[in-house]
């Protein structure tokens, strides 16, 4: 399952390009997992706010352009935020287990590593067991140059500011919701 993140539907654009860098990373982390697995559906998430397609259905059909197959994919088309993906993805979840009751369903939840901790929190609020897959990690460190921790950058702005919001995300998710 594939979280949403955000896409721009202009025409003039392909199907990737029109993706966020975020969500554009969760694809292509998703598409590379589909690949390996022998069964696998590539579940995307993400409402339409003023735009003629939903986010979920922007994703797939990136994916599908990356050769995931369209009978493959399964939009959950009413999903605003981690929390809704969760519900959504519990109700589709329970009608796969009814449609094929002898099989095991797996679920390998893909999001941004920073926004990971909240999702998993969200999911198993919903009874839903996840394998994590993380991507678009925000801090990377590259053995062959020296730290440079101590440096201001705007990029290092950028960090600060996702932290702030998934840690208000998260005291929302544990203390504010119900």
């Amino acid at each position: 399952m594939i979280l949403g993140s955000g896409f721009t539907n202009d025409p003039n654009l392909s199907p990737t390009t029109k993706l966020s860098n975020s969500v554009l990373a969760r694809m292509a982390e998703g598409v590379g997992l589909y690949n390996k697995l022998d069964s696998a559906y590539f579940i995307t998430s993400g409402a339409s706010v003023n735009s003629s397609i939903s986010q979920a259905q922007a994703v797939a059909e990136a994916a599908i352009s990356l050769g995931v197959l369209p009978k493959d994919t399964l939009h959950l088309s009413d999903t605003f935020i981690t929390e809704d993906e969760a519900r959504s993805c519990r109700s589709r979840l329970d009608e796969l287990t009814k449609r094929f009751p002898e099989q095991n369903i797996d679920i390998y939840l893909v999001t941004s590593a920073i926004h990971m901790p909240r999702a998993v929190y969200w999911f198993s609020k919903y009874g839903i067991p996840v394998t994590p897959v993380p991507c678009d990690f925000l801090v990377k460190e590259d053995p062959q140059f020296p730290k440079s921790g101590l440096i201001p950058s705007w990029r290092k702005m950028d960090i600060l500011n996702s932290v702030i919001y998934e840690s208000m995300g998260m005291f929302y998710a544990r203390y504010l919701s119900d």
